[in-house]
């Protein structure tokens, strides 16, 4: 008259039985199914068409002369107000979180998609080197500037540079969200990654020549200061990010 399982554990429902079988493997972790990241990213366009609004005279008037030489005070005289000023400053964040993201998307593909530490917290260890290293350029440039350069050419230079950081977010943007939530290669997105940053590069290379090298008698000298302030900071922070993933992933 007794049951099989008297005795046993599967004989109470209400009492804990163990689990059968064995675990499948974990889903692995995406963009696209992270709400909190899907959150920012919309937070970051909402953001940045309110800071065109709000800014788009600035804006325009930065574009348009961008490429000319500065021929005279009018042309370098280009005044912002605060709120021109925190919304740039918010684009820049924003181009810091989106090659923080690209880059993620590259160590989650090529390298490891386990770490010690939480997604979230991997992304913004990323964003934050990124940021560090460009107000470490912003600073060398600075500095270069007040020694090598007048304080008017400088001033110029730094809106410039500030300019171009924040444009650069802006054409970033759209490849972040191809790669999240339309899955496009990774090799793709890195491809368009670094078309970008070309670009960038030698729009940094052109206003650079303009503003310092232009009537100085010295061309030559661009490619030095340019190969300094530009592509040695690019190797080092390179060189940052894959030293801190290195130490962030999980050995097995």
């Amino acid at each position: 008259r007794e049951s099989y399982f008297t005795g046993k554990p599967f004989f109470h429902p209400d009492m804990f039985g163990g689990r059968l079988g064995v675990a499948g493997d974990p889903v692995p972790y995406s963009i696209a199914r992270d709400n909190v990241i899907t959150l920012l990213l919309l937070g970051c366009f909402v953001l940045a068409l309110i800071a065109y609004s709000k800014s788009k005279g600035f804006i325009l008037r930065q574009a348009k002369d961008f490429f000319r030489p500065p021929h005279n005070e009018k042309m370098t005289a280009i005044s912002e107000t605060s709120g021109e000023l925190r919304f740039q400053f918010f684009l820049v964040l924003q181009s810091s979180l989106l090659m923080a993201l690209i880059f993620f998307f590259y160590v989650q593909r090529n390298i490891t998609d386990t770490f010690i530490i939480d997604q979230y917290q991997v992304i913004g260890v990323f964003a934050a080197i990124i940021t560090v290293y460009a107000m470490l350029k912003a600073v060398a440039y600075s500095v270069t500037g007040w020694v090598f350069f007048d304080r008017r050419s400088n001033d110029l230079w730094i809106k410039s540079f500030l300019f171009l950081l924040a444009m650069e977010g802006v054409c970033l943007f759209p490849i972040v969200m191809l790669r999240a939530y339309f899955e496009i290669a990774v090799q793709t997105t890195l491809i368009c990654t670094a078309i970008v940053i070309g670009l960038f590069k030698l729009l940094a290379l052109y206003k650079s020549y303009l503003i310092f090298f232009r009537n100085g008698g010295h061309s030559l000298q661009i490619f030095l200061y340019f190969c300094t302030l530009e592509l040695m900071p690019l190797a080092m922070l390179i060189g940052a990010l894959m030293i801190t993933t290195a130490n962030l992933k999980v050995d097995y």
